[in-house]
């Protein structure tokens, strides 16, 4: 139910446009999710219990980011959550209440069961979670802006994947 990478694009691309018009600066943030231990997923229970994980996480983004903005999946086992006119404690708040939801799904482990119809036990180190970075930008009107909007947060999701996992970073120059 998510829109992909390009119709990210294009949805970004609109609000650009018609901040453009308006005579208004877009202010953006993103928050780049990616997922901890899906292969693990994929590869235990199969591709079906995959979509079903996508699908469930797809869900947690749309609530959480609710009228402020949209999610996307980006590709694979990432997403992202765009903020509108969001300022950084808005987009923080948005990525821990993200994470915070994930983790009290605890794997996912009943829907995973009730979907395969037997009871199945995650170990603690494989339970899915994920690492999100957020970036913001009081100004995005081209490509290159928004590209570097995502870079930074990418940049501190990895410093993120790297280093702790299942927490939240943002992206500070």
């Amino acid at each position: 139910g998510l829109k992909n990478r390009n119709g990210f694009y294009e949805k970004v691309h609109k609000c650009i446009e018609d901040s453009k018009a308006a005579g208004e600066s877009l202010s953006l943030a993103i928050l780049y999710i990616d997922l901890d231990n899906f292969k693990y997923y994929n590869d235990t229970f199969g591709h079906d219990v995959g979509d079903l994980v996508l699908k469930e996480i797809a869900q947690i983004l749309k609530e959480s980011v609710g009228e402020n903005g949209f999610a996307i999946r980006y590709g694979g086992d990432e997403f992202l959550i765009v903020l509108l006119n969001s300022n950084k404690e808005e987009a923080m708040a948005t990525a821990k209440m993200t994470l915070d939801t994930i983790l009290l799904k605890n794997g996912f482990v009943s829907e995973i069961s009730s979907f395969l119809r037997k009871p199945v036990t995650i170990k603690r180190e494989k339970s899915l979670s994920c690492s999100i970075g957020v970036s913001i930008s009081s100004n995005v009107d081209s490509n290159q802006e928004l590209a570097q909007l995502i870079k930074n947060a990418d940049s501190s999701l990895y410093s993120v994947k790297h280093t702790t996992k299942k927490a939240v970073k943002f992206f500070e120059e």
